[in-house]
């Protein structure tokens, strides 16, 4: 049976001192199982995903962001500037403007990756490889 509903059996009955330690056994072990979770995932139905920026730890942050702060910081001035001419051209507002560029690059993306991105062969894999380690190699 569920702990949960013995408990609720045992102070429904007339107890004695052993149904009452077992009723404070029940508890205790109900407590242990519960589990340990972040004030971020708590709260992110109320406070949205962009809320993370601000919340999150900065190893958290490169983790979910896959990229520092800093590197976040440099891809921010370099697009803001572009959604802020776009949203006055058109009257829209920047979260909207970078809502609209994420669901056009991700069809773009998915229409048109294998076009022009295709998945290099083994060989040209080979030779991307070969270039990049000569290109070091130039460079020390």
């Amino acid at each position: 049976m569920d702990a949960e509903y013995l408990l609720l059996l045992d102070l429904e009955s007339e107890s004695d001192d052993d149904s009452d330690s077992e009723a404070i056994a029940l508890c205790h072990e109900l407590r242990q199982r519960r589990f340990w979770v972040a004030d971020y995932i708590k709260r992110r139905e109320d406070l949205g995903e962009f809320r993370l920026y601000y919340e999150l730890d900065d190893d958290r942050f490169a983790n979910y962001f896959r990229m520092s702060r800093i590197q976040f910081g440099q891809l921010q001035n370099i697009l803001v500037p572009g959604f802020r001419t776009i949203g006055f051209s058109y009257s829209l507002g920047e979260r909207t403007v970078a809502k609209i560029v994420v669901d056009v690059t991700e069809a773009m993306y998915t229409h048109l990756q294998t076009m022009y991105l295709p998945t290099p062969s083994t060989e040209q894999w080979r030779t991307i490889g070969a270039a990049f380690w000569e290109n070091i190699y130039l460079q020390m």
